[in-house]
């Protein structure tokens, strides 16, 4: 963990190391260079750091990040998984860092690309759902003014406009699993909401569920609430416009899901209100973080194959306390999680995880370019 911080707190401090220093050193060269030997001076710039970034995927592609530092910007907030940045008063910046979380616990070490894949996957489902409801994402890019933070932050980060974000966890479940099962165990019911015997684990409900939770303010714990409380915390308008759009969107993303071979068996959406009092989607959207995912090939076994962070929940529930602090997973377990989170990238959006990540280095690349040539046509 100490190496870990140490590591991090270098990358703070130097921004992107060889790179950022590259970039510096060159755009002076460039700067101060005759106008005849400006235009190979680019190409030569260009080139060598396309061909340092193109050497650096392997590390890009196996980062991991702790706590980000992003020494220009204000952090406003340091979540479970993401820090929040203030970009201006309309915009923020969110960086996915590769914490990971369980039963409100932050554990010690990381699951490496796991920010950059949350951040992806949020990209897609924002833009594949936002005919159902409108939503905060500006763009997934590196702002060129962080250009130092490429190494760090490639991949990880989302422009997002500000709203004020309503305190509770929409929650939709579509099959019996998690704190619903244990709760229909005991009293045969799922946030209150009265359900037939004789359900079993794993078994679609009749329809889908929508069991809100109150958002715990940091050290707290959610919670649950029966659908008809809702309004008491944010008002009937709010409350029933929250339950028609989580439904709508659980059930379009399922459909989509099912399709790719796999199954959302429940997830969390939230929302902001936007000057108008109109709902926004927030945060992020069906994830392996926010949601369980099972595969459809094996539904009729006794137990799914989850590819999300269940299987940090097992390992923890066999190894650990509840609540228990400074719990560091095996080595093991953080690499079948990683690959469970790559499996679900690559199933649903039907991409290679690594060509993503070429196609957005390769992209950011040619942002700088088109922002050198502007900046050479006004000078």
């Amino acid at each position: 963990m100490k190496v870990l911080e140490e590591e991090n707190k270098e990358a703070e401090n130097k921004g992107t190391g060889v790179l950022g220093e590259m970039i510096l050193n060159d755009f002076d060269k460039i700067n101060n260079s005759s106008k005849e030997t400006e235009e190979n001076s680019l190409s030569a710039f260009f080139s060598q750091k396309e061909m340092f970034l193109k050497e650096s995927l392997n590390s890009i592609l196996n980062s991991s990040l702790y706590k980000s530092g992003v020494k220009e910007l204000k952090l406003i907030a340091r979540g479970k998984v993401r820090d929040v940045y203030a970009l201006n008063e309309q915009q923020l910046l969110f960086v996915s860092t590769d914490r990971i979380s369980a039963y409100d616990v932050v554990l010690d070490n990381v699951i490496p690309g796991k920010g950059q894949i949350l951040t992806a996957l949020s990209f897609f489902w924002f833009k594949k759902l936002q005919h159902i409801c409108q939503h905060h994402l500006i763009d997934t890019m590196l702002p060129l003014s962080l250009e130092n933070y490429v190494q760090t932050l490639m991949g990880r980060v989302m422009i997002v406009s500000r709203y004020q974000i309503l305190p509770v966890e929409a929650i939709v479940r579509g099959y019996m699993a998690g704190s619903a099962w244990k709760e229909y165990v005991q009293h045969g019911t799922v946030h209150g909401i009265a359900l037939r015997p004789g359900l079993k684990h794993g078994q679609p409900f009749d329809t889908p569920l929508f069991t809100p939770s109150t958002k715990a303010t940091p050290g707290g714990r959610d919670e649950n609430l029966h659908p008809s409380q809702l309004s008491k915390k944010i008002g009937e308008k709010h409350a029933k416009e929250i339950e028609r759009l989580s439904l709508m969107l659980y059930n379009e993303a399922h459909a989509y899901a099912l399709q790719k071979g796999i199954i959302i068996a429940d997830t969390k959406f939230e929302f902001g209100v936007d000057s108008n009092d109109e709902l926004v989607l927030v945060d992020e959207v069906l994830t392996p973080d926010s949601s369980r995912f099972w595969s459809s090939s094996n539904l009729l076994d006794s137990e799914p194959c989850s590819l999300d962070k269940q299987h940090v929940r097992d390992w923890l529930e066999k190894h650990c306390k509840m609540g228990q602090a400074n719990v560091i997973l095996p080595e093991e377990i953080v690499n079948q999680t990683r690959q469970k989170y790559i499996q679900v990238y690559e199933q649903l959006t039907g991409s290679s995880w690594v060509e993503y990540i070429k196609e957005i280095t390769q992209q950011f690349i040619n942002n700088l370019k088109h922002k050198s040539s502007d900046f050479n046509m006004t000078a």
